[in-house]
């Protein structure tokens, strides 16, 4: 699951969203105002990575229509559960594998120093576990350098 997956779990939200308020549909896909919502939702998402609630808004989306709209957390991670779901699997997999329990487990390395979508699974599957998350760009830098 990347960040583009999240972008559009986000965007169809709130294009459903739109059309509950407005009673507009917006159809095509490619159009300006997605593009520029999209844009929101990436601002959104990474909103949502350091506070508990996240608003967008967008002047004249569509036909002149303004749209506002706020996304807590917990909203956000239940829009997930579905994605988060499919990711339980190879999670547990790579646990049975490595002959580990979610216990033996002390820190993950995330990529992002945004949403670590590795401790919303690991959270998910096992909220008893409390991990310590560490960016490893750095060492990852030094270890390829």
């Amino acid at each position: 699951m990347g960040g583009a997956a999240i972008d559009e779990i986000l965007l169809q939200h709130f294009l459903k969203e739109f059309e509950q308020k407005s009673r507009q549909k917006i159809t095509d896909s490619r159009s300006k105002a997605v593009r520029r919502l999209a844009r929101e939702c990436e601002f959104v998402k990474s909103q949502l990575s350091r506070a508990p609630t996240a608003s967008v808004h967008v002047d004249a989306l569509y036909e002149g229509i303004d749209f506002s709209a706020s996304l807590t957390r917990a909203r956000f991670e239940s829009l997930l559960g579905l994605t988060i779901e499919r990711c339980i699997g190879p999670v547990q997999d790579i646990l049975e594998d490595s002959e580990l329990q979610p216990s033996d487990i002390d820190a993950v390395c995330s990529r992002s120093l945004n949403y670590s979508w590795a401790n919303c699974v690991i959270s998910y599957c096992w909220w008893e576990v409390q991990l310590a998350f560490r960016d490893c760009r750095k060492h990852l830098m030094n270890y390829w350098t």
